[in-house]
């Protein structure tokens, strides 16, 4: 019983701080009673909220407390609730014998002949009064209607206060015989004022965003007008790397598909290749010269390629026919550049 003795008011309390509440069958329930904050009978101080710790000779839901015993000592429900009975039993002879009953740390049974039991909370780890916290004293605060100081009626009064019940002034009588307790001044700080500075990141945010937007769109508008002269194939001359056709960015008009513009220019010029070797592209175009043709040459820094072709007159070729011949004879994938025709 010793040992039990030393168990089960520290489960009690443990269960208590936990709960709120306990429960053991054949003695009752303990429990807490809450109270807001109140002010007292002069209005010259305020007290924060404060808990209570009760008796009641009846009990409710006793399984907890047992359940709680055997989870914390490891043991089976039958074990455990052999134990707290031992104990109920043993605060029972107690308050038979000697008129009164301690749980240690909780507080003390008391019953006088004829009279209920009787319970006084310990000034131990159960006693949270206050919450830690001390009264914080007023000072006289008025407003007055119509900007007149001198008798002119409060615009704000603390009649309508209530005071606490006489039941829970009980609790601060302590407080109110005179001592000298300290005093807190706490700034009115505003709860929201973080809400400017992440309204101002908010907005900044949102801010770069668009920014980010505007600079994406203003570069693919660039890289559409570069994308029109974008060569699209590769080819190979002379062991050398060759960026070929570029006839998939010719226009799609109606006119294109026909094979011929509305109007005509009076020179044109055949594209036969892009090359990213000097030497490569100059042999093209002295291969062009030889030919009888006029060379042109167009050179990219974007892409580091020279394209070569040629120029001829327009009006003395037909251009369907004459795209094959050179395709033929100087370079497969040759293409129109002037005019903008697609040839298959």
């Amino acid at each position: 019983m010793a040992k039990n003795k030393i168990e089960i008011p520290n489960l009690i309390l443990d269960h208590l701080l936990q709960y709120g509440n306990t429960s053991i069958l054949g003695l009752g329930t303990l429990f807490y009673k809450y109270h807001s904050a109140y002010l007292s009978e002069d209005r010259s101080q305020i007290f924060p909220p404060s808990k209570q710790l009760l008796f009641k000779d009846n009990t409710d839901g006793t399984d907890q407390f047992v359940q709680y015993v055997a989870n914390r000592l490891g043991i089976d429900l039958d074990k455990a609730s052999k134990k707290v009975d031992k104990y109920a039993q043993h605060i029972i002879n107690n308050l038979l014998n000697y008129g009164k009953a301690d749980i240690l740390s909780v507080g003390q049974f008391s019953k006088a002949d004829g009279k209920d039991i009787e319970f006084s909370q310990s000034h131990g780890e159960v006693n949270s009064e206050f919450f830690g916290l001390v009264p914080v004293k007023l000072k006289p605060i008025q407003f007055y209607k119509d900007g007149d100081m001198e008798d002119a009626p409060m615009a704000v009064s603390t009649e309508a206060v209530p005071n606490r019940t006489a039941a829970s002034s009980t609790l601060v009588s302590p407080l109110t015989t005179g001592e000298t307790q300290p005093t807190y001044n706490y700034n009115d700080e505003d709860n929201r004022s973080w809400l400017k500075p992440l309204l101002w990141i908010v907005v900044l945010l949102l801010a770069c965003a668009f920014l980010f937007k505007a600079c994406q769109s203003y570069k693919n508008k660039q890289a559409d007008g570069v994308i029109e002269n974008q060569i699209d194939s590769t080819d190979i001359v002379d062991g050398q790397k060759v960026v070929g056709n570029d006839a998939g960015s010719t226009s799609e008009s109606e006119d294109s598909k026909s094979g011929v513009n509305s109007k005509s220019p009076t020179e044109c010029v055949i594209i036969l290749g892009a090359y990213e070797s000097a030497r490569n592209a100059m042999k093209m175009s002295n291969r062009i010269s030889q030919l009888g043709y006029t060379p042109y040459e167009e050179y990219f820094d974007t892409m580091d390629v020279t394209r070569v072709g040629f120029k001829f007159d327009c009006g003395s070729k037909d251009l369907k026919d004459f795209i094959h011949e050179v395709r033929e004879d100087i370079a497969k994938d040759a293409w129109y550049l002037v005019p903008r025709i697609t040839v298959e």
